[in-house]
C-alpha cells in the first residue's frame, strides 16, 4: 500500500499517516502491560525453554510472506 501510494505521488509522510497512523493510540509511560500477540520494537529477551521449537520463518500456514516475527510468537504463547 504504501510503495502504491508514493508511486501516485502521495508522500511517504502521508501514505503512513493515512495506512498506520491511524492506527496507532499514544500509551502513556506509566500505562499497565499490554498483552498482545506479537510486536517487535528492536531487542527480545527470551528464555531458552520457550523458544527450543520455534525458529523465524517468514511465511504463514498459507503460504503468504509475512514478517517472520509473527510466527516466531504465535509458537511461543
Amino acid at each position: 500500500m504504501m510503495t502504491n501510494a508514493t508511486k501516485h505521488g502521495v508522500s511517504y509522510q502521508d501514505a503512513f499517516k493515512k495506512y498506520i497512523g491511524i492506527h496507532q493510540l499514544p500509551i502513556p509511560k506509566e500505562h499497565d502491560l499490554i498483552e498482545v500477540e506479537s510486536s517487535f520494537g528492536g531487542i527480545a529477551i527470551y528464555q531458552t525453554k520457550y523458544i527450543r521449537d520455534c525458529m523465524y520463518f517468514g511465511y504463514g500456514e498459507n503460504g503468504r510472506e509475512l514478517c517472520e516475527h509473527v510466527p516466531f510468537n504465535l509458537c511461543i504463547r
